[in-house]
């Protein structure tokens, strides 16, 4: 008896359903193989397949390892000096210097041929060509989802400001210019946070047996009653706080000095605050200072909030810039003047405070929509 002919069962390489290979290699394989049958085409495919992982596993071992815990090249601080002198917030370069050491060490290690790039003049072997490399090297981590679109345009972002020192420092004449379809920043947000949540924040804290107790109480009603930046709060010193008005003086680089007034409870919060904080006979003069007697940083601040968050929620649910927004956007919910809070927050520009209108009527609308009677009509109920 003749043995019947089965059709072999081929099935595709389940790294085909996770994007080891792109829909346009597929399409290509599709046009330039028409005639063949359906398991000629499943074995081409597999074959391309079983190529690319191959090529993945050699092209894994070939990338640079960032070690994040590295001295920062000798480029890096010459950045951070030359944007210092050009009013720039050392945050801000402290987050390019970080973008800078990973385009510095992807130049040495995929450039290697070609020498070190870690001083400014021996940047003067920098070529376009290397630059569009970095962009493919971003674009496979955007593609692979290691990265987000906006941590690609704050790299390139990076490197346009490097291409610019280079060219006054006349080592360079690259013009370089972000490509459009890598222009994507990141989301603006505007968190809002509702009362009973900020009410938990404020009694875990008061709960806690912590030795700062009072000062991260203080930081985080400061922050929520008048709408200040961790930054400003790291600026305060002793003097800002008068006590007798209820007043405080704000400063930043990027707003200047603004004076606002707290509330009463808030004012005795901070004077019992600063009694203990005399107790430890600090010498600097500093309001707000660490467990070490240092004046506290920006990320004092954060971890301040992210020690509350978790013992009131078991979770990090929102940070200071939240709790500033709250603040704008209750603010002019209630209907005060438009520029006296712009100013309170320490806007230069009206479009900065004008978002929280916006955001805030969005609210509202999420809220009022699914309650709203003529819904009930058009639904017939």
């Amino acid at each position: 008896m003749a043995l019947e002919n089965k059709r072999p069962t081929i099935t595709i390489n389940e790294q085909l359903l996770n994007k080891k290979i792109s829909v346009k290699t597929i399409l290509n394989i599709f046009n330039d193989h028409s005639t063949m049958t359906e398991e000629q085409m499943l074995l081409k495919l597999n074959e391309v397949i079983s190529k690319k992982i191959k090529q993945d596993k050699v092209n894994s071992r070939k990338k640079p390892l960032i070690d994040k815990n590295t001295l920062f090249p000798q480029i890096a601080l010459e950045f951070k000096e030359f944007f210092s002198r050009r009013g720039y917030a050392p945050s801000t370069l402290d987050t390019h210097m970080r973008n800078l050491r990973q385009f510095v060490s992807f130049l040495n290690y995929s450039y290697a041929n070609y020498g070190s790039f870690n001083t400014i003049l021996e940047l003067h072997r920098l070529t376009k060509i290397m630059i569009v490399s970095f962009e493919e090297f971003l674009i496979e981590k955007l593609n692979t989802e290691q990265i987000q679109g906006s941590t690609v345009y704050r790299y390139l972002s990076t490197v346009k400001l490097l291409l610019q020192m280079l060219h006054e420092k006349s080592i360079s004449t690259i013009h370089y210019v972000i490509p459009e379809a890598l222009r994507k920043q990141g989301k603006r947000s505007n968190d809002y946070i509702e009362t009973e949540q900020i009410n938990t924040l404020i009694e875990s804290v008061v709960k806690s047996n912590s030795q700062v107790k009072f000062r991260d109480m203080c930081v985080i009603l400061l922050t929520m009653e008048i709408g200040c930046r961790p930054i400003e709060i790291t600026n305060l010193k002793i003097d800002d706080l008068i006590i007798t008005e209820r007043r405080i003086r704000i400063h930043s680089r990027k707003s200047g000095t603004r004076t606002l007034k707290i509330s009463k409870d808030l004012s005795q919060l901070l004077k019992r605050y600063l009694e203990i904080r005399d107790s430890l006979q600090i010498t600097n003069t500093n309001m707000f200072i660490n467990s070490f007697g240092e004046p506290i940083t920006t990320n004092g601040i954060r971890s301040i909030f992210e020690r509350a968050n978790k013992k009131a929620f078991n979770e990090r649910r929102f940070n200071p810039k939240a709790l500033r927004h709250t603040y704008a956007t209750n603010a002019l919910d209630n209907e005060n003047d438009f520029d006296e809070v712009s100013a309170s927050m320490g806007h230069l520009h009206r479009c900065s405070t004008e978002w929280y209108i916006h955001r805030s009527v969005q609210r509202m609308l999420r809220r009022a929509l699914p309650h709203n009677p003529l819904n009930q009509i058009m639904n017939g109920e």
